[in-house]
């Protein structure tokens, strides 16, 4: 709104051109639309480094805990130590026992960090940060902007979230990463999976 004021504050020397005027009001539509979408999801979807690699990374403030993909684990051969107390997590896909943790060196712009992360299967995202995440770095939350922020070394850090096509692909990412995994894990025990075929896809 404030741009659009600016705009209309300079029509009394220059006119704008209409179309710019139109192309800019429409832009903060999609922008706005974005925020909406990602929030109906329910988490602050981003992304990460991880020993040079791009990861997903979300942020959960109703979790407890820090979690890691199994799978990203696994890939990029992260170390791994016992649980000391292992615990049952609950979720939609069903209860999984939580018995390894892993430290991960996740890297946004500046900020380079390690997380102790509990090791599961998580399907829709690499890393997810919880609570026990948020409560260590002093973490504020604009929802008008969807924006995070949080403070690390005495500097205050912000998180920009994915637009709702960014999440789609990499949700469609993870979700043939996943397809891979399974493929790969039944070679191994010496089974041969079936051709997987989609329909509309060649």
């Amino acid at each position: 709104m404030a741009s659009t004021r600016r705009i209309k504050a300079s029509s009394q020397h220059c006119l704008p051109d209409p179309k710019g005027v139109k192309e800019v009001a429409l832009r903060g539509v999609d922008e706005q639309l974005d925020i909406v979408k990602s929030q109906l999801l329910g988490w602050f979807y981003t992304r990460c480094g991880v020993k040079d690699k791009i990861c997903s990374l979300a942020i959960d403030g109703s979790c407890e805990v820090n979690l890691a993909s199994a799978i990203m684990v696994e890939k990029l051969n992260l170390p791994t130590i016992d649980h000391l107390q292992p615990y049952k997590l609950t979720s939609t896909h069903g209860d999984v026992w939580v018995t390894k943790h892993t430290l991960v060196p996740i890297q946004i712009g500046k900020y380079v960090d390690e997380v102790l992360c509990d090791v599961v299967p998580i399907q829709v995202t690499h890393v997810l940060l919880g609570k026990a995440w948020m409560s260590r770095r002093e973490v504020k939350y604009d929802g008008h902007t969807n924006k995070y922020s949080f403070l690390f070394n005495g500097r205050r850090f912000g998180l920009v979230s994915l637009t709702y096509d960014q999440l789609c692909i990499d949700l469609a990412r993870m979700k043939s990463e996943l397809e891979r995994y399974r493929m790969e894990k039944k070679r191994d025990e010496g089974f041969e999976p079936e051709e997987v075929k989609s329909e509309g896809v060649e």
